[in-house]
């Protein structure tokens, strides 16, 4: 289930559209849990892409992975740090 978009106010509206876009694009192929769609939601309406990340994490070809992969992954890592 896709989450309402309310954006911020200082992101213009033409980032609005093009976020807006890649949001549903991004939503109808992404399994993801409600946490992460909320998540999700926080990172795109503040004026972010779906396919990036505020970790700069990326793939090992180099590619930047999404907002959720890197998510899941800096949890994992997490995770295992935490459990020593």
């Amino acid at each position: 289930m896709r989450m309402k978009l309310n954006f911020h106010v200082d992101v213009p509206g033409a980032a609005q559209t093009i976020l807006r876009e890649e949001y549903r694009a991004y939503t109808k192929t992404a399994a993801v849990t409600a946490a992460e769609q909320q998540e999700l939601v926080a990172w795109v309406a503040a004026g972010n892409s779906p396919y990036s990340n505020p970790y700069n994490l990326a793939d090992e070809s180099g590619r930047e992975l999404d907002f959720v992969a890197a998510a899941r992954l800096t949890g994992d890592l997490a995770s295992e740090l935490a459990a020593g």
